[in-house]
């Protein structure tokens, strides 16, 4: 499945604890990915253009080539459910890379 190469490669399948943190580029809390190897700032956040991540996970509707849809609506979705969960115990995130 291959490492990821910051900026350049999808995240490997798998299953990768999250956390609930602040995060100072963005001046608030978003869900980061844990034990993801040579990686420590690996986000879930907003954006609509491959410019807009260097690989995170921007979250949105796939609907328009080369460009993710209500990405800002799905973000603030997984956001709740991340600082409600984290109140609970730990949370994980599973990747799946369609071909």
């Amino acid at each position: 499945l291959g490492e990821k190469v910051y900026g350049h490669t999808a995240i490997p399948e798998g299953t990768y604890e999250l956390r609930w943190a602040y995060s100072p580029k963005f001046q608030r809390n978003l869900p980061r990915l844990l034990e993801l190897p040579g990686f420590k700032g690996v986000l879930i956040h907003p954006g609509n253009v491959i410019a807009d991540t260097e690989g995170c996970i921007l979250p949105g509707e796939n609907k328009a080539k080369g460009m993710l849809l209500d990405s800002r609506k799905y973000s603030d979705i997984i956001n709740e459910v991340c600082e409600r969960e984290s109140k609970k115990g730990k949370m994980f995130i599973k990747i799946i890379n369609q071909r």
